[in-house]
């Protein structure tokens, strides 16, 4: 593939997810470049080595099963804050797409995101992994995984747990901004979440997402703490 200019737009995934239309309607603006492969494990793949070197210090490793997306969230957050990348892996086998990328990359350090039931102790093993990051819950697992992030956060990002997209769209903004994404319920914030907010003490909390998926009453229950927490 051609170098990527910086000025390019670049569509992650095939036609099957971006069509070759919508493609076509970008080039009439922009640089487009598609990086994509025959399945989601592939496209996670060659996005790592299109755009990442070889030698990288840490991978992060997370299921792209359908159910278990939110491990790769908050994970893909703390990914992004330490310019490293995400692959997806299959729950119960490693596909030769990951195990490629995880060659090419050659990291000392191969964190997986999610617990066994998530990522099978097999994969963790198959993947030469040194480190899980993991909770019983979504939640908690998106908890042990902000662990790595100091206290007294300029900000923290807040997306339902429930549905993937404003949490996915959020993640490369909290990457980019260096602090940690945390997941919710609709209706309540997580006990262990809000310790975890605590904890980390942010000046301020952005909510991702309309009040369909994080309600108003979170909105609320976190306008009453947060005074506490940048105290």
């Amino acid at each position: 593939m051609e170098a990527i200019a910086p000025a390019s737009v670049i569509i992650l995934g095939g036609t099957g997810s971006v069509s070759q239309a919508i493609q076509d309607s970008l080039e009439a603006d922009a640089n487009v470049v598609r990086i994509g492969g025959t399945n989601r494990y592939e496209t996670s793949a060659n996005v790592a080595m299109e755009l990442y070197p070889s030698g990288v210090d840490t991978v992060y490793i997370a299921s792209g099963e359908n159910g278990a997306f939110a491990d790769s969230l908050s994970g893909g957050a703390l990914a992004g804050s330490e310019g490293a990348p995400v692959l997806l892996t299959r729950g119960d086998r490693v596909e030769d797409s990951t195990q490629a990328a995880l060659d090419y990359l050659g990291a000392e350090n191969v964190v997986v995101l999610g617990g066994k039931s998530s990522v099978e102790p097999a994969v963790y093993d198959a993947v030469g992994a040194t480190d899980r990051l993991s909770g019983d819950n979504r939640y908690l697992t998106a908890v042990a995984i902000t662990q790595a992030y100091d206290a007294e956060q300029p900000k923290t990002f807040l997306a339902s747990g429930n549905a993937w997209p404003d949490a996915l769209a959020g993640a490369g903004l909290a990457g980019y901004e260096g602090v940690p994404m945390l997941l919710t319920n609709t209706a309540s914030v997580p006990d262990s979440v809000m310790g975890e907010l605590d904890r980390l003490s942010p000046a301020g909390v952005t909510i991702l997402g309309g009040t369909a998926v994080v309600s108003q009453e979170v909105e609320d229950a976190l306008n009453v703490a947060l005074p506490a927490w940048a105290e």
